[in-house]
């Protein structure tokens, strides 16, 4: 189906009173983000599962969503708390508060996925935001998926601010998976504190079966754990997975602490899964290149250039094989 200004559904405007033969699932292309368009899906008795999906990732895009948000949001047509939908896919640059109204919208909402840009100095409480929203629903979520997200300054350079970690608000009994990078849960001047993971055992629930973390290029993977240390695994009791995406610049310094972190899981009968991803350097099209100067390193380096990935075409979230 295409969407286009309004949100057309097979060539007609998609209105309140437009008849469906009761989906279950939709999945549209947008090709902009009003929400007095989309709103009627929300109100379909029958949905369970949207996607909205868009090829145009452009900063001009963004901002006119983002000018106009404030007037859609009231033509926003599905009140609160009433939406059947239990699923949110987003392929889209999204503002936080149409991303938030959406979420608000649902009854019962047990999973989200956003795959996009945070463009920092635009909206640096959109983590913060979108995390409140699906504080609302923390007693229903099973699945939380923030996948690679790019985090983009477009500001001057020099200029300094940070993206706002999202605040969990309470428990979340039914969460079993969580995606996301490091700084959507703790705040950048956390990058240099020691075992992150044991920090993340304080604000994770309990219930985690599968967590899956992206490390900034920023942040140094090195904090993730303290090697030395024995890892209670009464932390998270139910883990049987851990992945982990590491985003880097440069060959010069690879990741080899990932090769003991991937050993040192394996003791305790944890599945540790890492990739090296050097999609946000600019130089994925030299993949090849750069996994031959890590082979170089030694042995070590050897092993750990299987790990090497561009980054292009993993859309998909970063699990799908296992």
């Amino acid at each position: 189906m295409l969407a286009t200004n309004p949100i057309r559904c097979a060539w007609y405007p998609l209105r309140s009173s437009t008849q469906f033969r009761l989906p279950r699932t939709i999945s549209i292309t947008v090709s902009s983000i009003r929400l007095s368009g989309i709103s009627p899906l929300f109100r379909l008795p029958s949905l369970r599962e949207l996607t909205l999906t868009s090829y145009d990732f452009s900063f001009e895009t963004y901002l006119q969503a983002q000018q106009s948000s404030a007037e859609e949001i009231q033509l926003w047509a599905c009140p609160a708390s009433t939406s059947p939908i239990e699923t949110v896919d987003i392929f889209c640059n999204i503002p936080a508060n149409i991303v938030a109204i959406m979420l608000q919208s649902a009854a019962c909402l047990k999973s989200f996925r956003y795959f996009g840009d945070l463009l920092r100095f635009q909206e640096p409480a959109w983590l913060r935001d979108v995390g409140a929203a699906l504080n609302q629903h923390r007693a229903s979520l099973e699945s939380i998926i923030f996948d690679k997200l790019k985090y983009i300054p477009l500001s001057n350079a020099g200029a300094t601010v940070s993206l706002e970690p999202w605040q969990l608000n309470g428990a979340f009994p039914n969460l079993t998976r969580f995606n996301g990078p490091l700084y959507s849960l703790l705040e950048v001047d956390r990058s240099q504190c020691p075992n992150q993971l044991a920090l993340l055992t304080t604000i994770l629930p309990p219930t985690l079966e599968h967590l899956l973390l992206e490390i900034p290029p920023y942040w140094d993977p090195r904090y993730l754990i303290d090697l030395e240390s024995s890892w209670n695994v009464l932390h998270f009791p139910k883990l049987t997975k851990l992945d982990i995406r590491c985003s880097c610049m440069t060959p010069a310094a690879p990741p080899f602490v990932l090769l003991a972190l991937e050993k040192f899981f394996a003791k305790i009968d944890i599945a540790c899964r890492f990739t090296i991803d050097f999609y946000r350097s600019g130089m994925s099209e030299r993949i090849e290149e750069i996994a031959d100067r890590i082979r170089a390193m030694g042995p070590a380096g050897v092993e750990l250039a299987a790990h090497v990935d561009d980054g292009i075409l993993d859309e998909e979230p970063w699990d799908d094989e296992w």
